[in-house]
């Protein structure tokens, strides 16, 4: 099965020079970047909405382009009814 690549780059990791971040490494990233954005201090209530705005874009991001890579054709979608045509009701 073909795996999907997903990119995505953030400021801080353009900063330090690292590699994109792709599959479930991104994922994972923005999951943990909108987890800490929603228990950060709320003290400054513009700071932390848009840290957690700026957070739930990149996960937004990151699942618009699994959805598109996996949807598209010759896509792990296709893929996987083609592997398994039982299931392609549930696809």
């Amino acid at each position: 099965m073909t795996t999907e690549r997903l990119e995505r780059t953030t400021e801080t990791e353009t900063e330090a020079g690292a590699e994109p971040l792709h599959g479930y490494e991104a994922l994972h990233h923005a999951r943990e970047r909108m987890d800490l954005a929603i228990v950060a201090s709320a003290d400054d209530a513009r700071g932390w909405a848009q840290a957690l705005h700026d957070a739930l874009d990149e996960l937004a991001d990151i699942l618009r382009r699994h959805r598109d890579a996996s949807e598209r054709p010759g896509g792990s979608l296709e893929e996987m009814a083609r592997m398994a045509p039982r299931l392609t009701s549930r696809i």
